[in-house]
């Protein structure tokens, strides 16, 4: 148990952050990956958002089954499964990303639609796997 723990606080420790402060000032830093494990249940992908919101920062993490993250072949010829992550804040790109996990820092009080949007290499949409939060920030 003290294991999985471990690997748990070392994975968000590396987690790529998202600064929202400015829309045209964005920082990620990537993360390092602890493992992944692929299960496809069945041929059709499938993206499920989870969020975590705290009173500095927004925690998403992205799951995607049967696909790949490819940081090398960005702006290539679709291949199916394979891709990134671009990310909207109120309609703004602020980042894309190459890792399912990252943290969004500064945003304003209010509240804010983030879009989460997973692309093809050359940045076409993938059917069906988008999901838009919409959070509010005290």
């Amino acid at each position: 148990m003290k294991y999985y723990l471990l690997a748990f606080i070392f994975f968000l420790s590396y987690c790529p952050i998202v600064s929202a402060e400015r829309f045209d000032v964005v920082e990620v830093n990537p993360l390092s990956s602890v493992g992944i494990v692929k299960v496809q249940a069945s041929g059709k992908n499938e993206l499920i958002v989870e969020h975590n919101l705290s009173s500095e920062s927004i925690f998403i993490e992205c799951f995607i089954n049967g696909f790949t993250f490819s940081k090398e072949h960005e702006g290539s010829l679709p291949q199916e499964g394979e891709g990134h992550i671009r990310l909207y804040v109120e309609d703004n790109h602020v980042a894309t990303l190459f890792q399912p996990a990252f943290y969004i820092e500064n945003l304003q009080s209010g509240t804010h639609e983030i879009k989460i949007m997973v692309v093809n290499n050359d940045r076409s949409p993938y059917e069906g796997l988008e999901e838009t939060l919409v959070i509010t920030i005290p």
